[in-house]
């Protein structure tokens, strides 16, 4: 009886999308999910959550190896404090239980390997990052290759704009060649030599030449004001503005397989939990795939799926209407709609987040240490978010906002799952009645722009390298050196909601406070620590707040200081335009060389004054557009005060970092 009404709601949720899909195909716009409560809960894992995010990111990006459109991959990962260790759980969409077996196992052989070499980082060998590198080139090679637009394909594309990065490239070089200004000249150099070397791929093909491509690409993308480089005006007739955009997106994405190599080795150096890692590839049971069966007089209709819809007018049900509106006659748009639900319930796949949920649901259920996030190579499709975002417990960082026809939910029954697919359902047909009614207020079709599915990260990590020579007095001194985190970084977020981040925020912040898990203080300016520890600053653009530029009239708190324990994370901090998140990454469950090693970090804000802004140019300071940032990783050095300057407008935000040992300093509330 269960196993039939599962079958009930799998065509009903299979008419309802089809019903969705022909009302438009592309439901909203791309979006970034907030995390909820329950998925920020840090209770017996060793990761942080932004770390865990960001390692799931990374892998589902090297996930991707080639251009296969059926088998998009997916990845979490699942802490097992009983064993000490974590697994990297992986899976790509499927249609049937063999489906992209191959792949999940060729997939699942590149990253034992990475897995084995980060298994001897405790070493602090900067050969391993070298050796992770090589075998990251190894697994990826094809995708990189195809990214780069290195080889023709059998069915490439004809828009002109998809040229390769020797004629992208070229294009701008003999445009700006004249130029003789610094930034334009290391620009050049740069391009140039991503030019040579990759000629020296076309004629040799070697896994070696393709990583020295990519290592030129990542040197090229930190060239200062790379962005407005490749944004300048420069004439169409010249170089295209999306032959442009197209070269931006491929140097950010290409380089990333470089970025991946020293986020794997750090993260692995800072947590001991990932040098003990174990590759899973999910496999549901074969039953998860069976298939409803229909009668051969099915026939679905438009108006039957309508008529279950709630809340809706006669008018809003009048499928004469909708089908004019949608400029379909019905006799077409019932056909349309008969050979979309038919076609699913024989074709359709199970999205590999969908895959992780499940096993999430079935063999991880009442364990310690669930997943918290599901990365995918690809922004979730709207169905897969949709969906995730009902169960709630756990974080798909983004959406597309595409809808996918051809999806399902794997055929289990009984108990939760035929709760929550009658729940799916009554939010589709939800979806539908909302979908109908503004069809009908719009009198048109809402068509939104078909978007890129395909992105980075949702979070903009900037590397804050300290001061080299600093550093290296720093290792010298320290015979327990691999114990610390020799890389600072911070990270800049741009907020694409900022009114919805910022009451999600303030919530995490009521609430941590509450803990005391975090404080916020105001203190006067201390001497800085030699210590380098690895810290992460966020800082998210609050576009919901008017600033005038001007850094004399700054906020009333001109100067503010925040402090955070070794491992934490705190809650998002208003500061004038920006919202502050700091991150001290490490691992708080390790011990530290000594007593009086820093266990806390100090992070001071200060707006700087005009005189102070006119000084910083001055002394070729550099102040970081917090605007132009992008959304991946980027490198940038901290000066002598181990500071780092980020420009919003005519205003300079100084932040500067202090580790400390707890009883260093007495905070006072702020």
């Amino acid at each position: 009886m269960a196993a039939k009404k599962q079958q009930r709601m799998a065509i009903r949720y299979t008419e309802n999308i089809a019903i969705l899909y022909l009302l438009h195909r592309v439901p909203a716009l791309p979006s970034s999910n907030i995390k909820t409560d329950a998925q920020f809960k840090q209770t017996g894992h060793s990761l942080p959550f932004t770390e865990e995010r960001r390692l799931a990111g990374v892998f589902a990006f090297l996930a991707h190896i080639n251009d296969d459109p059926d088998h998009i991959p997916a990845v979490c990962l699942h802490e097992i404090p009983t064993q000490d260790t974590i697994d990297i759980l992986l899976a790509v969409n499927k249609i049937s239980p063999a489906d992209g077996k191959p792949y999940l196992s060729q997939i699942k052989g590149g990253f034992e390997r990475i897995a084995a070499k980060l298994s001897g980082v405790n070493d602090l060998a900067q050969d391993t990052e070298r050796d992770i590198f090589a075998m990251i080139m190894e697994l990826c090679q094809n995708r990189i290759v195809s990214r780069l637009r290195l080889k023709k394909k059998k069915r490439d594309s004809v828009d002109q704009t998809r040229i390769s990065i020797i004629n992208g490239l070229q294009k701008v070089v003999d445009y700006l060649g004249n130029d003789s200004s610094e930034n334009i000249t290391s620009f050049l150099n740069r391009a140039r030599n991503v030019i040579r070397l990759a000629v020296s791929w076309t004629k040799y093909q070697e896994v070696q030449k393709l990583g020295e491509v990519v290592e030129a690409l990542n040197s090229l993308r930190q060239t200062e004001k790379f962005k407005e480089i490749l944004s300048a005006p420069i004439p169409n007739r010249q170089v295209d503005p999306s032959v442009r955009c197209h070269l931006l997106n491929m140097i950010r994405k290409v380089s990333r397989y470089r970025e991946s190599a020293r986020i794997l080795f750090l993260a692995a150096r800072g947590f001991p939990l990932l040098r003990r890692m174990k590759v899973v590839t999910v496999e549901l049971p074969t039953d998860a795939f069976n298939r409803p069966t229909i009668s051969q007089d099915y026939c679905p209709t438009i108006h039957t799926t309508i008529s279950r819809a709630p809340n809706l007018t006669k008018s809003e049900k009048d499928v004469k209407k909708t089908c004019d509106l949608l400029k379909l006659s019905v006799k077409a748009a019932d056909t349309e709609y008969d050979k979309q639900v038919k076609n699913t319930l024989k074709n359709s796949k199970i999205h590999a987040e969908i895959q992780l949920l499940y096993y999430y649901q079935i063999l991880l259920h009442g364990q310690l240490c669930l997943p918290r996030v599901i990365c995918s190579s690809k922004s979730a499709c709207w169905l897969c978010n949709f969906f995730i975002l009902l169960h709630g417990k756990i974080h798909m960082p983004r959406s597309h906002g595409r809808l996918y026809p051809g999806w399902r939910l794997p055929n289990f029954h009984g108990g939760w799952f035929n709760d929550v697919a009658a729940t799916f359902n009554q939010r589709l047909e939800n979806e539908i009645t909302e979908s109908l009614k503004t069809l009908h207020r719009r009198r048109t079709k809402t068509a939104y722009p078909c978007p890129i599915e395909s992105t980075l990260s949702t979070v903009t990590w900037l590397s804050v390298q300290p001061n080299d020579r600093k550093l290296q007095d720093d290792v010298a001194k320290n015979e327990e050196v691999n114990k610390l985190n020799t890389a600072p970084v911070c990270s800049v977020t741009k907020s694409i909601e900022g009114s919805t981040t910022e009451s999600q925020d303030e919530t995490s912040l009521e609430k941590l406070s509450a803990k005391g898990e975090m404080k916020d203080c105001m203190s006067p300016d201390s001497p800085l620590s030699e210590s380098s520890i690895s810290s992460v600053v966020s800082c998210a653009s609050n576009h919901s707040r008017k600033f005038s530029g001007n850094a004399s009239q700054g906020p009333q708190e001109n100067t503010r200081t925040y402090k955070i324990a070794l491992g934490d994370i705190s809650p998002l901090y208003p500061l004038g335009p920006l919202q502050l998140q700091f991150e001290y990454a490490g691992d708080h469950g390790q011990p530290t060389h000594g007593d009086n090693s820093p266990k806390q970090l100090l992070w001071t804000a200060q707006w700087l004054s005009n005189e102070d802004i006119q000084h910083l140019e001055l002394q070729a300071g550099v102040a970081i557009d917090a605007d132009a940032l992008t959304r991946d990783e980027v490198s940038h050095s901290t000066d002598a005060s181990n500071s780092i300057y980020l420009s919003v407008e005519k205003a300079v935000l100084r932040l500067t970092m202090l580790p400390i040992s707890p009883t260093k300093i007495a905070p006072k509330e702020g």
